[in-house]
């Protein structure tokens, strides 16, 4: 079982200009926890898109622009606290 403190897509799924019919679209997650190896083949087999994982234990050390990207997309699970 996955124990992050929080869980958001990073770019295009949570935009409204996403194209569900787009097949070259994928979904990339930020994960705020340590890295583990998941097998995601099961939930891509069912969206028909590949999935990205990016890992990192401390939000506050990624990048000004990687951030802002990420407040941008849509929490899926617990906050983000950003600043």
């Amino acid at each position: 079982m996955l124990s992050a403190k929080e869980t958001m897509p990073k770019k295009s799924k949570s935009r409204d200009d996403f194209d569900e019919d787009d097949e070259e679209s994928d979904i990339d997650l930020f994960i705020e926890s340590k890295e583990i190896d998941l097998d995601l083949s099961k939930f891509e087999k069912i969206l028909n898109r590949k999935i990205h994982l990016f890992f990192k234990e401390n939000f506050k050390d990624l990048s000004k622009e990687l951030k802002n990207n990420i407040i941008n997309g849509i929490v899926l699970s617990g906050f983000l606290e950003g600043y």
